[in-house]
């Protein structure tokens, strides 16, 4: 995780990117296997398996979905190193990449919640035994190569945006000064993570305050206050979807946060 973060461009880390999104697919497989071979009796689902909750149950679901709309961070990044960068290119390759993510999400938590229903509270990790399945085994380890990635893709922003309240400039900081900074961050998240017992506490609060705000209420309050923004410049469309975005930020903040908090106290 640590040697990852050192890059100072975010272009170094494709290939790396492009075997762990292999890896995580790889473990979509698995999962969707062993629910068929499992989860499923009789070709149907299990009894404690429930298509729609309610209650604050349902909310926190909703955190952890915003927590997937961070990834916008590495916006600037990416099309700052763009061969040829351009709106249209970049809003292609995002919404290419936003619809593999949706597929993926969709099919391992339909095929995890089938296999083990009620039983999962954190993570699906914990219910697969390595031991005697070498596939899971193997996705395991896929696994951990895109948490190590997947910490260095979020590592990049952060670390740039506290170079530039600092006043220092990436492209030109000493390594030796980088590689101490990245280590610094890099040991106060294996402090954090080994204190935070349940990742979905973490996912929660992320989410819900964190994608809620810069994922849905900023860029919509920017679009708005940016100039020359009025339902005759900007069309019916863009002018109700902008004010669509707010409102849906101020929901996950409001509602997301207190299910998160109201999660951890209970």
């Amino acid at each position: 995780m640590f040697s990852l973060s050192l890059p100072k461009e975010i272009n170094s880390l494709r290939y790396a990117s492009a075997v762990g999104v292999i890896c995580i697919y790889y473990f979509i497989a698995c999962i969707v296997v062993h629910s068929v071979q499992h989860g499923f009796r009789g070709g149907k689902l299990r009894d404690d398996v429930a298509m729609f909750k309610s209650g604050n149950g349902a909310i926190e679901g909703l955190s952890i979905f915003m927590f997937s709309y961070l990834c916008h961070m590495n916006c600037f990044s990416i099309f700052g190193e763009m061969r040829k960068p351009s709106a249209r290119r970049m809003t292609l390759h995002t919404a290419c990449s936003m619809a593999l993510c949706c597929i993926a999400y969709i099919v391992a938590g339909f095929f995890g919640y089938a296999d083990f229903g009620d039983e999962v509270t954190d993570t699906v990790l914990v219910f697969y035994d390595v031991r005697r399945d070498v596939l899971m085994a193997i996705a395991y380890a896929g696994i951990v190569l895109k948490l190590c990635v997947g910490f260095a893709l979020c590592m990049q922003p952060a670390r740039d945006c506290c170079y530039y309240i600092i006043g220092w400039d990436v492209a030109t900081i000493p390594a030796w000064r980088n590689c101490l900074f990245c280590g610094v961050m890099a040991l106060c998240a294996l402090l954090l993570g080994l204190f935070i017992p349940v990742l979905n506490t973490v996912f929660g609060l992320l989410g819900s305050f964190c994608g809620g705000t810069l994922g849905f209420c900023l860029p919509a309050l920017y679009r708005m206050y940016c100039g020359n923004w009025s339902l005759g410049t900007v069309g019916i469309v863009n002018y109700v979807c902008t004010y669509l975005l707010l409102m849906a930020g101020v929901v996950a903040v409001v509602f997301g946060t207190g299910a998160s908090v109201y999660g951890v106290v209970r």
